[in-house]
């Protein structure tokens, strides 16, 4: 938990989880930068709930899944406005979702890639993602450069709700 005003979250990194930040929600702050030996190179959030608003989310690296973001376990993860870019990793360079929520209302998802699955979004299990009135574009990947939707590992089918997007 916690949260986070007007910051500048750079250069920071993490052997496991959440290079830059590990579950909080954050105001106007620039997560840059930022790596994960695994998973959540810019943020991680496991179970719970976190909020990002008007944040730019730029340049951060996980080996693993979520580059830019990781969610799972059940959590949360709203965005409002703001910009996930230039983010890399092995799977969901941008956004990677197992088993949890992410929420997108404007903003964008722009130049994050890999070579595997999912360089802007990838989901697993019965994760939901909703995005509405926004861009996923220039993302690169091997499957799904745009977004990536696994059907086979768990329990239920993710959920993708997209209005008013432009993918390119």
């Amino acid at each position: 938990g916690g949260t986070l005003y007007n910051c500048l979250v750079e250069g920071n990194r993490a052997s496991y989880r959440g290079g830059g930040i590990y579950g909080a929600t954050a105001y106007d702050c620039t997560i840059v930068a930022n790596s994960s030996y695994n998973y959540g190179g810019g943020i991680y959030l496991d179970g719970g709930t976190a909020l990002i608003k008007d944040g730019v989310i730029n340049g951060n690296t996980a080996l693993g899944n979520g580059g830019g973001v990781q969610v799972q376990e059940g959590g949360t993860f709203t965005m409002s406005g703001g910009e996930i870019k230039n983010c890399k990793s092995s799977y969901g360079a941008g956004v990677s979702l197992w088993g949890s929520t992410i929420t997108m209302t404007g903003g964008k998802i722009t130049g994050c890639n890999n070579d595997k699955h999912g360089g802007g979004v990838y989901l697993v299990d019965w994760s939901t993602f909703n995005f509405s009135n926004g861009e996923i574009s220039g993302c690169a990947a091997n499957q799904g450069g745009g977004v990536y939707v696994n059907n086979s590992n768990g329990p239920g089918n993710p959920v993708i709700k997209i209005e008013g997007v432009r993918i390119a």
